[in-house]
């Protein structure tokens, strides 16, 4: 109801508000001896930290000695857990096992290079410690699940080309894949989730993603047959099959080799290219600004898929299969642009707000080695100790973030 509604019918208005307010105050005040008044001087949630108005009409209008006093609490603000990690012999020891001195017991993979970039402490915990992460058994399609599907279907329907003597696909040899799409997807799901049945049986959100699955599937092949005819040169190429690169870098004072490995998910020789193709089916970019934003661990942008499929180029440029005479062009597959017109997986350079398709990754294959080995050298260097990420945003989705207490 309106101000001067209320005042024509006598209705309560502030004004009534305000002198039974003071009415109150000054009966409370009448007969006492000693009167505190306690109030908040903070500015927050719509507060203004000014005194009461009838404190300030004491103050003024009477005799009464008012004595101000402002009390507070020692607040102390508590410094963020901080956890540096000393290069000791014992850990120096543990590193060396990645180098030609243990005799490569084990290899660094570009996941563990892109995360020693993004937190050296994330690479003590997992690849000096050990400590990995819980593997449950999913029964829903997580993000993790549905990409290991896709894989899997992607690798069983070339691998019967990745051998010597059947290694051209034709459109007669895709049409034979195209056929074997459902029998792979279903395979993908009873391996998943451990069905004892041939025959997977959809229900849920199963249906749903195999629906989705199967679309990547055949909107990939339907790429490959523009592409025909075209030559497999490797499906899921790992060290087994001679996948390998040995980087050399100065370490305490002397020279060493660090290996390097990875799976490549296919490799391919068409119209005088070889085409190296990663499947990614997260939100992967497939632009970079240069070659040193890779090993940026300051940038919030870095692409951490750019630099794991130039390492790939390192692995193939360094195999048996390797023809070096011939392009090498970098491909992402990426759902989020697999389904755009003029679809191209091609790896691209940024150039301001211009974009350049890198027709041969060779061309920036000496630049990205001299970047790798920098990291490398600082991995092994005994004075460089694992540390936090100071981008704390880097921690949200970490596995051991309630190790660090960030």
């Amino acid at each position: 109801i309106p101000h001067s509604i209320r005042k024509v019918f006598g209705l309560p208005v502030t004004d009534h508000h305000d002198a039974m307010h003071a009415y109150i105050l000054y009966r409370l005040l009448q007969r006492a001896q000693n009167v505190y008044f306690i109030y908040n001087s903070t500015e927050e949630t719509g507060k203004s930290g000014e005194v009461s108005r009838f404190v300030r009409q004491l103050e003024t209008e009477s005799n009464l000695a008012i004595t101000f006093r402002s009390v507070s609490g020692d607040l102390m603000v508590e410094d963020p857990n901080v956890i540096t990690i000393t290069k000791t012999e014992e850990i120096l020891d543990i590193l060396m096992k990645y180098t030609a001195e243990a005799g490569f017991h084990g290899r660094l993979t570009p996941t563990a290079i892109n995360t020693y970039i993004e937190c050296r402490l994330r690479f003590y915990f997992r690849y000096v410690l050990g400590l990995r992460e819980i593997e449950e058994v999913a029964e829903e399609v997580e993000s993790r699940v549905f990409g290991n599907i896709f894989h899997q279907v992607m690798e069983r329907l070339y691998q019967p080309y990745d051998m010597d003597g059947n290694r051209r696909v034709s459109d007669t040899q895709l049409r034979e894949v195209r056929s074997r799409v459902d029998k792979e997807i279903n395979r993908g799901f009873v391996e998943q989730f451990g069905s004892k049945d041939e025959t997977f049986v959809f229900e849920g959100q199963h249906v749903l993603a195999s629906g989705i699955i199967k679309k990547m599937v055949l909107k990939v092949l339907d790429f490959d047959q523009q592409q025909v005819p075209f030559e497999i040169l490797g499906v899921e190429a790992n060290e087994k099959k001679g996948y390998l690169y040995d980087i050399s870098i100065s370490a305490g004072g002397s020279i060493t080799k660090v290996g390097i490995k990875g799976i490549i998910d296919r490799i391919e020789s068409k119209s005088g290219h070889v085409a190296i193709v990663d499947y990614k089916t997260g939100r992967d970019d497939r632009s970079f600004s240069d070659i040193q934003s890779l090993f940026d661990r300051q940038a919030t942008n870095r692409n951490k898929a750019a630099l794991q499929t130039f390492i790939y180029a390192l692995l193939y440029m360094n195999s048996g299969n390797c023809r070096p005479d011939l392009p090498i062009q970098l491909s992402l597959f990426n759902i989020r642009d697999l389904f755009a017109n003029n679809f191209s997986p091609l790896l691209q350079k940024r150039n301001g707000r211009n974009r350049e398709d890198i027709a041969d990754a060779r061309a920036y294959l000496k630049e990205f080695e001299e970047g790798l080995k920098t990291v490398l050298e600082e991995l092994f260097d005994p004075k460089v100790p694992f540390s936090q990420t100071d981008d704390e945003k880097r921690c949200t989705y970490c596995a051991y973030l309630g190790m660090c207490n960030r």
